[in-house]
């Protein structure tokens, strides 16, 4: 039986590979490489986000992000998901 083992990499060491271009999110220190959304889906996202901006600000109830923020939920070993919106 051939086992292999996958090098766990950090929070911190994604983002330096995002800065190269690599993308992905991070489940249990395993890079998972992604593809882009599209530009429907950032269309989508930017109508939503003026519309919850104008409700949730005012009132401040809350923090917008966009749907290609990183979110870090989890450490040792890092998982990092990105932000899914319709």
């Amino acid at each position: 039986m051939t086992t292999t083992h996958t090098k766990l990499i950090t929070a911190d060491e994604m983002l330096m590979l995002y800065s190269k271009g690599v993308r992905g999110e991070l489940v249990r220190g395993e890079l998972c490489e992604t593809m882009p959304s599209g530009g429907r889906h950032g269309e989508v996202v930017m109508r939503a986000g003026f519309f919850l901006n104008g409700f949730i600000m005012p009132r401040r109830l809350a923090r917008l992000a966009g749907s290609d923020s990183g979110v870090l939920l989890e450490r040792n070993p890092d998982t990092v998901r990105y932000l899914l919106a319709f």
